[in-house]
């Protein structure tokens, strides 16, 4: 699935664009992103290995597996931000 933009709100507290998912479930992601602190370039960054993540799942995607607690966004978190360094 392509990414599209979603609007959330900067620290300055201006609207800016992200890369999303037309998924409802990564626009509630990035949100939630947001409302752990993390920057508008790592929640793209964290996005996008996200949608690594669910493009290689067969059965489930990531986002069912985030329902049901399987999967780990923490060291999903770390790795989009280590990849960047």
């Amino acid at each position: 699935m392509p990414f599209m933009s979603t609007l959330i709100k900067s620290p300055d507290g201006k609207q800016k664009a992200i890369m999303s998912n037309d998924n409802e479930r990564f626009s509630e992601l990035a949100e939630w992103l947001q409302r752990q602190g993390h920057s508008l370039p790592e929640i793209d960054k964290i996005l996008k290995k996200v949608q690594e993540y669910d493009q290689r799942v067969n059965l489930d995607s990531v986002m069912d597996s985030i329902d049901r607690g399987d999967f780990n966004i923490s060291k999903i978190i770390q790795e989009a931000l280590a990849e960047a360094e």
